[in-house]
């Protein structure tokens, strides 16, 4: 079999090990919950490689005027299903996509994850599932690679690496040091910047 591209690849492993839903409707839930979160990656994405002189207004933008927005989309999600995690009940493929992205996301910008309760929350009982600690405590499993190619301006392997990689480190969300849900303040409006 010969698979191409982000999602054609994760959807293929996700039927291939039972992981795309239970029912029409997971799957159709998954699908799009896929769709998003690589939308929102590749939004971010443009940001992090934007050129050095330019990149300080481009995270300006992008911080204050887009991302909150798609973090309360992702938000709304949880919140609309009601289930234990973005699809389903059970661990489906875009539960690791949207874990990534908001690894990933809280990363770039501390804060823009965590206050999100909703999101926190999920998140919280996305890397507190056994399979996930024991990938994380592996040494013969667990790769360290940086988030960004080197021509990026952001997630480079020059920078510090990204909370999944800390390992021991004590960043607010990480595998290791589970946020508490309840600590978590309410949203406030965003602000719009004029750039």
């Amino acid at each position: 079999v010969f698979v191409a591209h982000t999602l054609p690849i994760v959807a293929y492993l996700g039927d291939k090990f039972d992981m795309m839903g239970s029912d029409a409707q997971e799957r159709a839930t998954c699908m799009t919950i896929m769709q998003f979160a690589l939308q929102v990656h590749e939004t971010a994405h443009k940001v992090w490689a934007t050129p050095k002189e330019e990149y300080s207004k481009a995270k300006t933008h992008y911080t204050q005027n887009v991302l909150p927005d798609q973090l309360r989309t992702l938000q709304a999600w949880t919140q609309w299903t009601n289930l234990k995690f973005m699809a389903s009940n059970d661990l489906t493929v875009c539960d690791f996509v949207v874990m990534e992205l908001l690894d990933q996301l809280e990363t770039f910008h501390p804060g823009s994850v965590i206050g999100q309760p909703g999101l926190c929350t999920y998140f919280e009982r996305l890397v507190n599932q056994p399979e996930f600690q024991r990938y994380f405590t592996s040494d013969d499993n667990y790769a360290s690679l940086p988030i960004s190619p080197p021509s990026a301006s952001w997630g480079t392997t020059s920078l510090p690496p990204p909370i999944h990689l800390r390992r021991g480190e004590p960043p607010p969300v990480t595998p290791h040091q589970p946020i508490k849900s309840k600590e978590l303040s309410v949203d406030e409006p965003t602000k719009k910047v004029e750039t």
